[in-house]
């Protein structure tokens, strides 16, 4: 008997048990498209006003190819636009979803690792705008409800983080629980340039992603693997550069360009309070223009 995730109309989270047993099977399965069921419900109810305390996450402990490295998660979070939905599939220690703290933002992990949905399930309990899902990603991204829903909605992001194509890693050692067969990247791949919805998806260099994505904007960044190499991983994303993001905290290349980030902020900020309020107005009013921001005034 497994246990998975239910979440109820008000958007409590409850772990109850389940005689379904979820495998990595064909899309439509029964258990899933009656759990999208109740996931697309339970969202729908979750109330953005509800500001939470979240400054208290911690890390979970280190995943294969988790994105919790100083310098990884930066460099990916400030590639993230702000969305209505941030998905985390793969989602492991759900390394993004945990550092994008706006509550009007609904935060949803799949994850099939029981262990890992567990204790993501333990962490996010009592934080409305989470979701924990146990289960395959594949089959959730094929789900007609939600690909309605979540995944052909613009308004919402897609982080991918899948196991490593074994063509892109030198070890023989299997390094996941769950791995990917060759035929689950393709199938992944092709899913994934069809949906309509913003997607970042990271990994090594390989052939299958490098060919598929060739078209799509693309970030490097250092990671350290498990045998502590040094190692170039990749961010492909389906969308120009974002000009509003989810999160703004780890703008900057290192902790110094941050801290002078702040300084500089603070030093306008105190500029524009100084300024009479028609000057103020008209110079956001054209800031907002230029950058494409939505605005509408004091």
């Amino acid at each position: 008997m497994n246990k998975e995730k239910l979440l109820d109309p008000n958007g409590i989270n409850k772990v109850a048990s389940s005689k379904q047993n979820i495998s990595p099977g064909s899309p439509g399965n029964n258990a899933v498209s009656c759990r999208a069921e109740k996931l697309i419900l339970s969202m729908a109810n979750h109330s953005k006003n509800n500001v939470e305390d979240q400054n208290n996450f911690s890390s979970s402990s280190p995943y294969p190819g988790g994105k919790n490295q100083a310098g990884v998660y930066q460099t990916i979070i400030n590639q993230i636009p702000y969305c209505k939905t941030f998905i985390e599939g793969c989602a492991g220690s759900g390394a993004m979803m945990r550092r994008i703290l706006d509550p009007s933002i609904k935060k949803l992990a799949i994850e099939i690792d029981p262990s890992q949905f567990f204790r993501l399930s333990g962490e996010f309990a009592n934080e409305s705008s989470y979701f924990i899902e146990h289960g395959n990603v594949l089959e959730y991204l094929q789900d007609p409800k939600l690909k309605m829903y979540l995944f052909n909605n613009s308004e919402n992001v897609l982080f991918m983080d899948p196991p490593y194509p074994l063509d892109s890693i030198s070890s023989k050692n299997k390094i996941y629980k769950f791995s990917w067969t060759q035929s689950q990247h393709e199938k992944f791949i092709s899913v994934a340039k069809k949906i309509k919805c913003k997607v970042l998806i990271c990994s090594y260099h390989n052939k299958l992603y490098d060919a598929e994505l060739k078209d799509w904007r693309k970030v490097e960044y250092q990671v350290y693997d498990q045998a502590h190499n040094l190692k170039t991983e990749v961010l492909w994303m389906n969308y120009p550069e974002p000009v509003k993001l989810a999160c703004t905290r780890y703008l900057g290349s290192n902790h110094r360009d941050r801290e002078n980030l702040k300084r500089k902020k603070q030093r306008w900020l105190k500029k524009l309070d100084a300024m009479p309020r028609y000057q103020r107005l008209g110079i956001l009013d054209v800031i907002a223009k230029q950058y494409n921001f939505i605005w509408n005034g004091e």
